[in-house]
Order: C-alpha cells, then sequence, then structure tokens
C-alpha cells in the first residue's frame, strides 16, 4: 500500500483540517493562476515537498472548497492538469484527462486541451519561464518511485469563502505545529 499525504489547498480546504487524517501539509494552488491560464506559473508555484512526495509514488490528495459549488477550480481542472502533464513528462504516460464539473454531476473529457497545455509548456519554444518549469520538474526526475503520479482531488461546497477569521479559528483549534498563537 503507497503512502498517503493529505494536502489542504489554502485557504477554503483548511476547512478539511477536522477531517483528514496525518499526515497532511498545506499547499497553495489558486484558483486565479487557473482562471488566468497561467500554466507557467502553476507549476513554479508546486511545493517542492509536494513535488517530492508525489516522485516518491506517495498517493497524495489535495483537499479545498468549491464557493457554493461542489468542486473547487482547483480540483476541477488544477490537479487533473498537474496529474496529466507530470505523469506525460515524468513517466511518458499519455492518459485521457478529465476535468470534473463544478456541480459534481458529471466529467468532461479534456486531454487535447491538457496536451495543448503540455505542448505549450515543454515542446514549442524556449521562453526563459518555460525553462524553469522544465528544470524544476526535471530535478525531481531523480527521484522517481513509482509506475506513475498517484495524485486525487477531493471537494465539497463551502460557504465560507475568505472568512480569514474562520479559517484561522480552525487552525488555532486543531493544528499543532509547536507554534503559540495568542
Amino acid at each position: 500500500m503507497k503512502k498517503q499525504i493529505n494536502w489542504l489547498n489554502l485557504s477554503n480546504g483548511i476547512e478539511a483540517i477536522t477531517e483528514v487524517e496525518t499526515p497532511f501539509s498545506f499547499i497553495r494552488i489558486q484558483s486565479t493562476t487557473l482562471e488566468r491560464k497561467d500554466y507557467i506559473k502553476l507549476f513554479l508555484d508546486l511545493d517542492h515537498n509536494f513535488l517530492l512526495h508525489l516522485a516518491l509514488g506517495y498517493s497524495c490528495i489535495v483537499h479545498d472548497r468549491g464557493t457554493n459549488r461542489k468542486n473547487s477550480k482547483v480540483i476541477s481542472r488544477g490537479i487533473p492538469i498537474i496529474e496529466y502533464v507530470l505523469n506525460r513528462y515524468w513517466y511518458g504516460i499519455e492518459d485521457t484527462c478529465w476535468f470534473k464539473q463544478r456541480n459534481g454531476t458529471s466529467l468532461s473529457e479534456e486531454t487535447k486541451y491538457v496536451s495543448s497545455i503540455y505542448d505549450n509548456l515543454f515542446v514549442y519554444d524556449s521562453n526563459s519561464e518555460k525553462q524553469k518549469v522544465k528544470t524544476k520538474l526535471k530535478y525531481y526526475k531523480k527521484f522517481l518511485n513509482s509506475d506513475r503520479v498517484h495524485l486525487q482531488g477531493e471537494s465539497v461546497s463551502t460557504k465560507n469563502d475568505g472568512n480569514y477569521p474562520y479559517f484561522f479559528e480552525l487552525l488555532k483549534t486543531n493544528y499543532n505545529a509547536n507554534i503559540n498563537i495568542e
């Protein structure tokens, strides 16, 4: 059985802190980055611990909350894009890519779209920012210890989007990182 790591996406994913088992960590995948289709930023911003865990073959589950919808943009679009790109770059696997609908009712096949994202990142030119993505992801190839990336997203609806006092209270009450929060 593969070791599982839960990742709470900041900020709305903090709501899952009472539901997930340890170990868990925090990650910040911004929905605005996906809205802007800034896939260079998406991959440059990925946490190094997250990438190392994926390379080592850990099963990583990203928890987030959708604003008044079952699936957040990060879970519905971001996680499938990340999984597709990493599987293709690290392992040469070109699986079918499915996006979850934000309302949670169905899936849409988006392989052609995500393949074009991959091609834009790795094939067509030598933009310096794209080179940074290549360099970053290439580094982790030496740690590959699996047959593929094991990544999934979990999401439910929230009405607490942007309610930072609520998130802070959840952290104060449920997160022991050997820090003194007063």
